[in-house]
């Protein structure tokens, strides 16, 4: 029988051989997985030639967002977020076109010229999309109105930075959306074919299908030319917001400049190339912004951008309501007549359920998970425009707000049954939502009959 002491060594002998076994396997892991790791690197360091040539460009334009929508509860998924819907996004597209999408990647030459000059730039088809849909949709306006939320989660379609505005030419953005972001986020998730759907259906892994980008300033300039030109069946989105609230946001976001200094705009007319031109004074604006500002007082006018794709006739009746006292406004107005699609929303409807079923029919997909949320905190200061301050400044904003060109020539045609390519969620909540614009938000400003806004007599 062994002495108490000789167990006592015993044990201990008993745990340094469990320790030893243990490490050997940690090592062996470890050794496992560095050979995989290497092995992944290896793979992912072998580009072909197209992939080296894209790595090698600088992605010019490109400005991380992540940090600059508003953290606040607007914009936010509604707390009846369907976690009981099915797991699988079911395509509700012709076959001929899921047929197209599943295959196109293979294609990519004969709509796509990289050329062996590497001083020499790549080349777009013009149109490129003959056979069918090259980018399916472009979150294409306006900033700081849900984009990034709705990028966020429409990057679950199709593989695509979430919270980056990639502002590159059509040509360039098709490069990355086929070349790089597959890399980079292309994990797979799965889609069901309408056609052959069936309560016993397999799901086929068909990947993100769909490829798109985001930049909230295609719309605002003649960018968004390129896609009519190039891209006719890329579908555009494009969020709004209360002007004021809109500026707010900005504001806390940049948290630099104040108001009054921000209350220009460019003085040059946009021309039919969508570009500001003229002398040196044209040459320093920033989209409609004079001085090379990033947004403003003039760059609130939403309805200038979304009139100027051409959807509505645009009559002289029209022009009364497009800031017709502004350069590029009234008569002066440009008409792009653009032919791809438009999806119109405000960004308090990204709340709501219904927008994204609306938005699920305008993509074809039977719905789209939207759980997702993006914000910031801007410059961590509560700055508000209610200040008595401020009034005078509100007082040049609200005309811009007090817009009805929307209500009354915009919203008409996306009700049309024959204009399939004007679509909003709903139009009779977006008109109610379109009045609130009319009211100062703060509440102490009032509308005149000659169209000024004035302190209110009460306050």
């Amino acid at each position: 029988m062994s002495s108490p002491q000789e167990q006592r060594h015993c044990n201990v002998t008993k745990w340094l051989i469990v320790a030893f076994l243990a490490g050997m396997t940690i090592l062996s892991f470890q050794t496992s997985t560095k050979i995989t790791s290497e092995f992944n690197l290896a793979e992912n360091i072998r580009f072909d030639m197209l992939s080296s040539y894209v790595s090698s460009k600088t992605l010019m334009g490109v400005d991380d967002n992540v940090r600059n929508e508003l953290s606040s509860p607007e914009g936010s998924p509604d707390s009846s977020n369907d976690d009981t819907l099915p797991k699988e996004i079911m395509l509700m597209l012709p076959q001929e076109q899921i047929e197209w999408m599943k295959n196109r990647t293979a294609y990519f030459h004969s709509f796509y010229e990289i050329p062996f000059d590497t001083g020499a730039e790549e080349k777009l088809h013009s149109p490129a999309d003959t056979n069918g849909p090259i980018l399916d949709f472009v979150v294409a306006g306006f900033p700081k109105c849900g984009t990034t939320t709705l990028m966020a989660n429409l990057a679950q379609l199709a593989p695509m930075p979430e919270a980056k505005d990639v502002c590159t030419p059509a040509r360039r953005t098709v490069l990355y959306a086929y070349k790089n972001w597959p890399i980079e986020y292309g994990q797979i998730d799965q889609f069901i074919d309408s056609a052959s759907a069936s309560a016993t259906t397999t799901i086929e892994n068909y990947g993100k299908l769909f490829r798109s980008s985001k930049c909230p300033q295609f719309i605002e300039e003649g960018w968004v030319q390129q896609f009519d030109r190039f891209l006719p069946k890329t579908k555009l989105i494009v969020g709004i917001r209360h002007p004021v609230l809109w500026f707010l946001s900005f504001w806390k976001m940049q948290g630099r400049s104040t108001p009054y200094e921000l209350m220009g705009m460019c003085p040059c007319n946009i021309n039919r190339e969508g570009m500001r031109r003229g002398n040196n004074t044209c040459s320093q604006c920033r989209g409609s912004c004079p001085k090379r500002q990033l947004y403003c007082l003039g760059r609130a006018r939403f309805h200038l951008p979304l009139a100027r794709l051409g959807k509505t006739a645009l009559s002289e009746d029209e022009r009364q309501l497009l800031a017709p006292l502004d350069i590029d406004g009234g008569k002066n107005l440009i008409s792009f007549n653009i032919s791809n699609s438009v999806f119109l929303f405000d960004q308090t409807e990204l709340r709501q359920g219904y927008l994204w079923k609306s938005l699920a029919q305008f993509l074809g997909v039977s719905y789209i998970p939207h759980s997702k949320f993006q914000g910031s905190v801007g410059h961590g200061k509560n700055y508000t425009l209610c200040e008595p301050h401020y009034d005078s400044f509100r007082s040049k904003l609200m005309p811009y707000s007090y817009e009805l060109w929307m209500q009354k020539y915009f919203l008409p045609v996306a009700e049309d049954p024959n204009r399939p390519d004007v679509m909003v969620a709903d139009a009779g909540r977006l008109s109610d939502i379109l009045k609130s614009y009319l009211e100062d938000p703060c509440g102490r400003l009032t509308r005149t009959s000659n169209g000024t806004f004035v302190l209110k007599t009460t306050i």
